[in-house]
């Protein structure tokens, strides 16, 4: 089997070739070495799916942020030390205008390029946060933004907040999670998982 980004990265004799094609958005393939066979997207996951009671799982453990209780006093943010805090977790003057500004203006997803094109961190003058000496570079690209409506498939803004527990021995506590439909939000949100502590 060969895996690679283009076509024709190796130079294989057609005759030997069983099958082509490509993995699609959101589909899997494993390769089963033990029964010699690939075992497609459909059949894989009927397979998994069918390994535990799941959907019972996620009914009795499984909440929703907007079921649970109302929390307690929101906290309002103190306005006068925002400068220091956008200092604390290295926003800079960019960050500001050309992501946080078009999404509280126009409440849209910025348009923004893929690529990295400042200077590295190690090289830089001015204080660097810790993950910003770990990067790969990639080619300049713009995309447009992920919309997770369109392509609600292979993306989405739904969260669960929890441990994930052990993936590969899954247990019904694992689903004990708490389901949000964005990771942006209230005050009166964010009370409301404080407050599940104090219960």
């Amino acid at each position: 089997m060969i895996l690679a980004s283009e076509v024709g990265v190796l130079d294989i004799p057609p005759e030997q070739v069983l099958r082509k094609g490509r993995l699609q958005p959101g589909r899997m393939l494993l390769v089963d070495t033990t029964e010699g066979r690939i075992i497609a997207d459909g059949e894989l996951k009927r397979r998994i799916a069918a390994e535990h009671p799941y959907a019972g799982w996620l009914k009795g453990n499984l909440a929703r942020l907007e079921d649970l209780p109302e929390g307690g006093r929101e906290r309002v943010p103190a306005h006068d030390t925002v400068v220091l805090r956008q200092h604390a977790f290295g926003y800079a003057f960019e960050d500001l205008r050309l992501i946080l500004a078009p999404m509280a203006r126009d409440g849209v997803e910025p348009l923004a390029s893929m690529g990295d094109d400042t200077p590295v961190a190690a090289l830089s003058e001015r204080p660097q946060l810790l993950y910003h000496y770990f990067r790969q570079l990639f080619a300049q690209v713009t995309n447009p933004p992920i919309d997770a409506i369109r392509e609600e498939l292979v993306t989405s803004s739904t969260m669960l907040l929890g441990s994930e527990g052990d993936l590969l021995n899954p247990r019904p506590e694992d689903c004990r999670r708490i389901r949000l439909h964005s990771p942006i939000l209230t005050n009166a949100e964010l009370a409301k998982l404080r407050g599940i502590g104090g219960q």
